[in-house]
């Protein structure tokens, strides 16, 4: 689990680089791949999943000092399928 990281700060807190540098130490030590024992809600977490936490984060987040939408979150709209 990720530590929080307060709102308005640029650069992440001890505690979250900590978690960051064990997270890709670990995916070096398995060639790239999350090791078998990783558990927890990311072990469950697919493609669609991770996108629709993204869109309701954006939503969100992303806002305007009004409170009003950012235009930045039309440019998260699905794309097209592929061929």
């Amino acid at each position: 689990m990720a530590a929080p990281w307060p709102a308005g700060q640029r650069k992440p807190p001890p505690e979250v680089e900590a978690g960051y540098r064990r997270v890709i130490e670990e995916l070096a030590a398995a060639g790239g791949a999350l090791p078998a024992t990783h558990t927890g809600p990311a072990a469950d977490l697919t493609v669609t999943g991770l996108v629709a936490a993204f869109k309701r984060h954006a939503d969100l987040h992303s806002r305007r000092p009004d409170g009003t939408v950012s235009p930045e979150v039309d440019g998260y709209r699905p794309s097209p399928a592929g061929p």
